[in-house]
């Protein structure tokens, strides 16, 4: 595999980052993953204009997720030209078996995590490389 870099290849690994993956770049430029990140993080005499805006969703906790997160999360993807998004924390909640006081009047098990289900699908529908 090369180990230069051209100019005109420099130029389109600049311009894909904010809307591509490592891997997505690696496969137009003919290149693996691992030497997009070497380009990236060793541009200390070549820098890059590098601008990669990541997205972090913090705790789901579905069933009981916010109402509106997804919209918010969208606005923001959408606000800062975010290239990719990262999961953090607890996506289901698990109420049901938590050392948290348990309501009586609660969702069981099964229900809670069809719920939970339901609402990630929906994260996974509008960030599915997640």
């Amino acid at each position: 595999m090369r180990k230069t870099w051209t100019h005109a290849e420099e130029e389109i690994l600049a311009s894909m980052l904010r809307n591509h993956t490592y891997e997505e770049i690696g496969r137009a430029l003919g290149r693996t993953k691992g030497s997009i990140k070497k380009r990236i993080t060793s541009s200390k005499t070549r820098p890059l204009p590098l601008i990669r805006n990541t997205l972090v969703i913090g705790d789901l906790h579905a069933p009981f997720v916010k109402d509106g997160y997804l919209e918010f999360c969208k606005e923001v993807y959408k606000k800062y030209n975010c290239s990719q998004v990262v999961f953090i924390g607890d996506c289901i909640d698990s109420h049901f078996s938590s050392y948290h006081e348990v309501d009586p009047d609660g969702m069981g098990a099964g229900e809670e995590l069809q719920k939970a289900k339901e609402i990630i699908a929906k994260f996974h529908d509008e960030f599915p490389n997640a």
